[in-house]
């Protein structure tokens, strides 16, 4: 049976990063102070007879690696992604401490089902707020320019440092960023300025290239990741150990 220290990819001051599966290494981490991240959600067709038909995914498994070069990708069946979810929000639960947020990116398609899952693992629904890119996708008709951050809590929410913060925040895709999904350092920078403190722990189970971490050691925040794929393992190990200013920062704007 695997210990924690199994999966240690790298640890400094501030961050620790864990490549694996989440649902080996969530069970064994210690209660955090807040947990922020971009779950695999899988909208990348129209209706849940588009995708596979598989319920769960396998640990480990890839789905359309040579595509997308990330796990859990477009094909996540929406059945899998509710049982998915639903596993990983109690998960959530059991390691947050009473009052911590849970900010989690979705987009449109998925919304009913995150926010199904996310009540389904004994969490509260407080607020959503609405990331607003500045420019529209590729498509037709409304062309989304838009994701959806659902702010939950382990029961009622921590109240925010300051109250001055309303639910769109206006902050600019970045460019040459090193995962397909990967979000700007400024947003993340902005829910964790006003829904934590200094010397908090910051949980990202989908880590991704690392973006959630740098935003915490900005801000004199610690930080856990997780990331099943080694290759953003390292990205975000390089990220880390740059200067604490990320020079593909954005402008945002509240």
């Amino acid at each position: 049976m695997h210990k924690l220290k199994d999966y240690l990819f790298y640890q400094d001051d501030w961050a620790t990063i864990y490549c694996g599966d989440c649902r080996d290494i969530l069970p064994m981490l210690e209660p955090v102070d807040l947990v922020l991240t971009d779950p695999p959600y899988s909208s990348g067709t129209r209706q849940a007879t588009d995708r596979v038909a598989s319920n769960i995914p396998k640990r480990g498994e890839r789905w359309n690696p040579e595509r997308s070069g990330i796990i859990w990708d477009t094909s996540f069946s929406t059945f899998g992604f509710s049982i998915f979810m639903n596993w990983f929000y109690r998960q959530i639960k059991n390691k947050l401490e009473s009052g911590g947020h849970v900010y989690s990116f979705i987009d449109w398609r998925q919304y009913p089902l995150l926010t199904l899952s996310i009540e389904s693992g004994g969490l509260m629904i407080n607020n959503v707020i609405v990331w607003d890119k500045g420019v529209y996708a590729l498509g037709g008709n409304y062309r989304s320019q838009h994701e959806f951050i659902v702010f939950a809590s382990n029961g009622p929410a921590r109240r925010l440092n300051e109250h001055d913060l309303g639910n769109v925040i206006q902050c600019k895709r970045i460019s040459g960023a090193d995962h397909p999904t990967e979000k700007p350092v400024d947003l993340i920078e902005i829910i964790l300025t006003y829904a934590s403190e200094e010397k908090n722990t910051i949980l990202d189970p989908f880590m991704g290239s690392g973006t959630t971490l740098v935003a915490a050691k900005n801000l004199n925040r610690k930080s856990i990741g997780i990331e099943i794929e080694p290759k953003y393992c390292e990205i975000a190990v390089k990220r880390l150990r740059q200067e604490v200013f990320d020079f593909r920062r954005t402008d945002a704007q509240i």
